[in-house]
């Protein structure tokens, strides 16, 4: 009965296995956690990469297009706001949601030079026409300090 009591059942040794144990777990971890978030950072997906370019080449349509009035404005983007807000919805990882962001302001680089460029008489414009480029203005500020606003990065990202 006694000889139970005078067994040693935590050594040293046990102290040293366990420590160097959980090290090593503590090192897996680590290096997982890294390695996760360099895929997050680094990877573009499959399903974002396809809605991104088409929603590139959506704003790259209209930027070739010639629009005349204030009228044929908004119908003219409707096909490149549908495309912008697929890739939104595809974005996965941390790089498609910054390549999303970067697509919402190449379209509104796209369209505040259409605006300006169809709007230069001020007395012209109407109120809602104004409010409309006000509106622009504040989401090109927005998103500007996130994004670096190149189109061509993005083609060379996605191609």
């Amino acid at each position: 009965m006694f000889e139970i009591l005078q067994t040693e059942i935590w050594s040293r040794k046990t102290s040293k296995r366990v420590f160097w144990g959980l090290i090593f777990v503590a090192v897996i971890a680590i290096f997982s956690w890294k390695a996760w978030r360099a895929y997050q950072y680094y990877r573009v997906t499959d399903g974002e990469r396809t809605a991104a370019r088409a929603a590139l080449q959506e704003i790259d349509k209209v930027r070739t297009l010639k629009i005349a009035s204030y009228e044929e404005f908004g119908p003219k983007f409707s096909n490149e706001q549908k495309a912008i807000a697929v890739a939104n919805a595809a974005a996965v990882t941390e790089r498609d949601q910054i390549i999303a962001m970067q697509l919402e302001d190449c379209d509104i680089d796209v369209q505040m030079n259409r605006l300006n460029s169809m709007l230069q008489d001020v007395r012209t414009t109407t109120p809602q026409q104004r409010e409309s480029m006000a509106r622009l203005q504040m989401k090109k500020t927005k998103l500007s300090a996130l994004t670096s606003g190149k189109c061509e990065a993005l083609h060379k990202v996605l191609y």
